[in-house]
């Protein structure tokens, strides 16, 4: 897939009528307007081609004509699909400046923040360091699937749902609802432990996941994906992802949206939107990543 920005998109018009404004787009095949929201309702038409609409996550397919209705607030993709898509973004508004419309209209989103505190994890490398047996004992979201967008990074699972209930028959459902529960590799890295408490002692108690820790090589990277859809990644939408190793040249990467960081340092994230792992560097990037809900 080719990741691109709104400034790629071809906006063949903008047209102002009687306090309507309509950007008029040619959207390339596969390529996707970036995430953002507005603070109303809106229209758009699909005049020509087929696309799929991302909304809070949630994806549905349109074949023109269509008329597709966008609630307020709800985050939203385009992406075009089967050729290229004629698109008409329709709104209302006083704004007659094609350079100041965006801005007034459209409301950007941030996917990943730096929370304002850093954790030690000089320990838990040790750790890692001499437990080299945890990596890969478990290769589901590596290996086991086709084209997994996980398939150049090696996992530690550290909690997720009781291995036993894996059906090989119906791997997807291994994701469904269910109770998650520590693995062995919890024992063999206490300080995980630690950091746990560290990060609520920040933020507040938190109903608690899935935990991971992957390793991205140099060189490789985390292919564009999404997670939403998924029983896991929609309930626990809180992720906390901590740096316990890192380099300059590392990237965590949505459509528009690159986040960098050293090691300790700790950040918050959303798995829904289209996003992906870049390691440009000669070092292995860990990660530490706690899927979380707050409580309710």
């Amino acid at each position: 897939m080719k990741v691109e920005v709104d400034e790629n998109i071809e906006v063949l018009k903008h047209h102002f009528i009687g306090g309507v404004y309509a950007k008029e787009m040619m959207i390339p095949e596969d390529y996707r307007a970036v995430s953002h929201r507005h603070s109303y309702d809106h229209m758009s038409v699909l005049s020509e081609g087929c696309v799929i609409v991302w909304a809070n996550g949630k994806q549905e397919t349109y074949f023109a004509p269509a008329v597709i209705e966008i609630k307020a607030g709800v985050e939203h993709e385009i992406q075009a699909v089967n050729g290229p898509a004629h698109w008409l973004c329709i709104h209302k508004t006083d704004c007659t400046d094609p350079s100041q419309v965006d801005e007034v209209l459209v409301e950007k989103v941030q996917h990943m923040r730096k929370l304002p505190f850093v954790v030690p994890v000089a320990k838990l490398r040790e750790e890692l360091e001499a437990s080299p047996w945890l990596w890969n004992t478990n290769e589901l979201r590596t290996r086991m699937f086709d084209g997994s967008p996980h398939r150049r990074v090696d996992d530690i699972w550290i909690r997720y749902r009781d291995w036993s209930e894996f059906d090989e028959s119906d791997p997807e459902s291994f994701s469904g609802p269910h109770e998650s529960i520590w693995y062995p590799a919890y024992n063999a890295l206490p300080s995980i432990e630690w950091i746990l408490q560290n990060i609520i002692e920040h933020l507040g108690d938190f109903e608690l996941g899935g935990v991971l820790i992957t390793k991205v090589p140099p060189g490789q990277r985390v292919d564009p994906h999404s997670d939403a859809g998924r029983w896991h990644a929609d309930y626990y939408n809180r992720k906390i992802l901590v740096l316990v190793k890192s380099a300059p040249g590392q990237k965590f990467c949505y459509l528009n949206e690159e986040h960098e960081g050293d090691a300790g340092q700790v950040f918050e994230f959303d798995n829904a939107p289209v996003h992906w792992v870049d390691n440009d560097s000669d070092v292995d990037r860990i990660s530490l990543i706690f899927a979380t809900r707050v409580k309710q």
